[in-house]
C-alpha cells in the first residue's frame, strides 16, 4: 500500500556510449507496506562460471518496513520478503519474465515461494561475494544487534524471533519488545551470525566486502564493513568463521585531510533520527579488489589507501 520494489533489466545498444540507448524490461515487482526495508543488493556470484549458479541473480529484501516486523514476514515463506531471492533472469517463458532455478532450496515445497534462497532477515540491505563464492550478508538490526551472516542456501536467520544470537520479545513472549533476551532452546533450526555488534558500537551495518586488493596488504583477506550512522569501519578475519560463535571485531582507523577522524565527524550531515551527525557511509569495491568510501553527506567517492 506504500510503494513497490522493482527489478528492471536494461540492454544497451552501445555500451561505450555516454548517453544510454537501448531497451528495458521489468523482471520482478513486489509491493511494500511501509517506506523502509526495501530491496537492497542485486548481484551475481563471480565464482559461478561453469556451474549451475552461473547467471543466477541474487536480490535481498527486508521485511517490508515498520518496526518489529509488524506483518511477521521474517518467518513467513509465502513471499520473498525478509529473504535473499535467487532467480534466473533469462529463464522466463510466456507467463513469467524470469525462471526459477531448479536447484533453489525450496523448489517443490508448497509452503515456500520458490524464489527464496535464504530467509529470516530483517533488512539485509547489503551482501557481497568473495572470490571463492562465499556470500557475506550485512543485516541491519532492530534496536540492539547488527549482524554479519554467511549466506547459505535454505538458511533461516531467525528474524523476528531472533536478533543476532539473542531472542527477541517475540521469541519468548510475555516481555517488552526492543530489548533482547537470552534465547531458549531452538525448536526451529536457525543460522546465527559469524560476527555481531550492539548499539553501543554503532547503529546500522551498511555494507561489507572481503578485501582482495594489493594497496593495503594488512587488510588482505579481511571482511571490511561499515556502520552507516556512526561512520565506523570494522573488519574481521575470514578464516574459521563459525555461525553462533561471533568473531572478534577490530576497528579500522582512518585519516581525512591528514588527521585521524571518524567519518561522521569529518564528512557527516545532521542526523534526522537523533542528535549529532550521520555519516551516510557505505563501501564500494572495484575489479582489482580495492575499497572505496561512499559518503552521502558530501556526495564523494574516496579510494581507501594506506596512510603515508
Amino acid at each position: 500500500d506504500n510503494h513497490e520494489s522493482v527489478i528492471r533489466e536494461w540492454t544497451s545498444s552501445d555500451p561505450n556510449a555516454s548517453v544510454f540507448s537501448g531497451t528495458s524490461r521489468e523482471i520482478f515487482r513486489m509491493g511494500q507496506f511501509d517506506q523502509n526495508h526495501n530491496i537492497g543488493t542485486l548481484a551475481f556470484n563471480p565464482a559461478s562460471a561453469g556451474s549451475s549458479d552461473y547467471g543466477m541473480l541474487y536480490a535481498s529484501f527486508g521485511d517490508g518496513g515498520g518496526a518489529n516486523d509488524p506483518h511477521e514476514f521474517g518467518q513467513s515463506t509465502s513471499e520473498p520478503m525478509s529473504s535473499i531471492m535467487r532467480i534466473d533472469p533469462l529463464g522466463g517463458d510466456s507467463t513469467s519474465e524470469y525462471g526459477i532455478p531448479t536447484d533453489n532450496p525450496f523448489v517443490g515445497d508448497s509452503n515456500f515461494a520458490p524464489e527464496i534462497w535464504a530467509y529470516g532477515l530483517r533488512h539485509p540491505q547489503a551482501f557481497s561475494f568473495d572470490i571463492d563464492g562465499t556470500m557475506y550478508i550485512c543485516d541491519i538490526g532492530q534496536t540492539q544487534i547488527e549482524e554479519v551472516n554467511i549466506g547459505r542456501a535454505g538458511a533461516n536467520y531467525g528474524w523476528r524471533v531472533r536478533e543476532g544470537t539473542f531472542a527477541t520479545a517475540f521469541g519468548i513472549g510475555g516481555v517488552r519488545p526492543n530489548p533482547v533476551y537470552p534465547r531458549p532452546i531452538d525448536e526451529t533450526p536457525f543460522t546465527y551470525p559469524v560476527a555481531q555488534f550492539d548499539h553501543d558500537e554503532g547503529n546500522a551495518i551498511s555494507s561489507g566486502f572481503v578485501y582482495r586488493g594489493s594497496s593495503i596488504p594488512e587488510l588482505r583477506g579481511k571482511f571490511v564493513f561499515t556502520d552507516m550512522v556512526t561512520g565506523r569501519i570494522f573488519y574481521i578475519d575470514t578464516e574459521n568463521l563459525v555461525p553462533d560463535k561471533p568473531s572478534t571485531i577490530l576497528e579500522l582507523r582512518v585519516e581525512f585531510f591528514g588527521q585521524e577522524r571518524n567519518v561522521a565527524d569529518a564528512l557527516g550531515f545532521p542526523n534526522t533520527y537523533s542528535r549529532g551527525n550521520r555519516a551516510g557511509l557505505r563501501l564500494g569495491i572495484d575489479s582489482e579488489g580495492e575499497l572505496y568510501l561512499l559518503t552521502k553527506g558530501d556526495g564523494r567517492v574516496r579510494k581507501m589507501a594506506p596512510s603515508t
